[in-house]
């Protein structure tokens, strides 16, 4: 073709203009250039054969969905509450009984009784225990049993219905019954006291010129005692002497037998000075001290009495022997076997 056909068929200036202008129309703006890009993407996009999120595939295992564990609040169940206010009010209940309400007679209750002086005071206790009785003035124990039910549990009365209790305590080899009315005063905060009366003559009584009236009683036109008692602790007061040396095969407990009756006990020494003898019904608490074969035995009984008991000994081995003389001539003789229980003369009564 010559170069004249080729401009013959060349456009002419104005038809330029408009096949620019189409061109410029063809050609989307900025704003609108990533949806188309998107969706030429989206059109275009080479299948992986992968399927589509949240979409199942046939014959896939279902995809493992992991669930957060949602916080629930802990519920307590009403059986849990009831028992606990329960226990509460029990325990309310209880210490309201101690306080105010408690007449449990066990435990150990003290009293004095007066004197000409105050140095002449017997100062007294008696402790319950269950059944066991132990009633203490200076060394002195006397040990007895306690009677306050009946074999089917019930309190003791007498015969307007008051509550009784008797003491079977051996004095002077000799068992003895002791019956008192009894009755508490007060509580835990304002003092718990005990108030026996005396039915039976236990404790002396003071001479009826010098006697504050307000300490005794007439029943069935007799006058009877009312000992107060408040709570105490056992406490028997020895003194021993600071120079004391002992005789170490002499210290431990001996037992005594006798073979004409059914007489046992044992006296025990120990290595700072105490002494205590012990047999059925009663205990001696008291010092003693060695010297040249010669035990010296310091006791106080009942009524703030003074004692002393003086023996010659001899040891050989387990044995002990005691024995008193007057101008070589022998007064009495006794002969103790060592034991390792100073209790053991129980196992010895009949």
């Amino acid at each position: 073709m010559s170069d004249e056909e080729n401009l013959g068929t060349a456009q002419p200036a104005g038809d330029t203009e408009d096949a620019a202008g189409m061109i410029n129309e063809s050609i989307p703006d900025a704003d609108d250039a990533p949806e188309i890009t998107e969706a030429f993407e989206n059109e275009h996009e080479p299948d992986t054969g992968a399927a589509p999120e949240n979409e199942a595939v046939p014959g896939a295992a279902a995809p493992t969905v992991t669930e957060k564990p949602s916080k629930r609040r802990k519920k307590y169940h009403a059986p849990l509450y009831i028992a606990l206010i329960t226990l509460l009010f029990g325990i309310m209940f209880f210490c309201g009984w101690q306080c105010f309400f408690n007449t449990n007679i066990d435990g150990t209750w003290g009293f004095t009784i007066k004197g000409e002086k105050s140095s002449d005071d017997i100062v007294c206790n008696l402790s319950f225990d269950d059944t066991q009785v132990r009633f203490q003035s200076s060394g002195t124990v006397y040990l007895g049993r306690l009677m306050i039910e009946d074999e089917n549990g019930n309190a003791l009365r007498d015969d307007k219905g008051d509550p009784v209790l008797s003491i079977i305590m051996n004095v002077n080899n000799q068992p003895s019954v002791f019956k008192f009315n009894y009755e508490f005063e007060g509580n835990m905060f304002t003092g718990r006291k005990l108030m026996l009366t005396d039915l039976s003559g236990m404790f002396p009584t003071e001479d009826s010129d010098k006697k504050n009236t307000k300490d005794y009683v007439k029943l069935d036109g007799k006058e009877y005692r009312i000992w107060t008692l408040t709570p105490s602790s056992e406490d028997i007061k020895i003194t021993v002497p600071k120079d004391f040396k002992a005789d170490d095969k002499l210290v431990g407990s001996w037992l005594y037998k006798s073979e004409e009756s059914a007489e046992a006990f044992t006296w025990t020494f120990e290595k700072d000075g105490y002494f205590e003898h012990i047999t059925y019904g009663i205990e001696v608490h008291g010092s003693y001290t060695v010297k040249d074969g010669v035990i010296s035995i310091k006791f106080i009984q009942f009524g703030n009495s003074k004692n002393e008991i003086v023996v010659k000994y001899k040891l050989s081995g387990d044995k002990l022997t005691i024995y008193q003389e007057n101008d070589g001539v022998k007064l009495m003789e006794q002969e103790l076997k060592k034991v390792s229980d100073k209790n053991a003369f129980k196992s010895e009564i009949k």
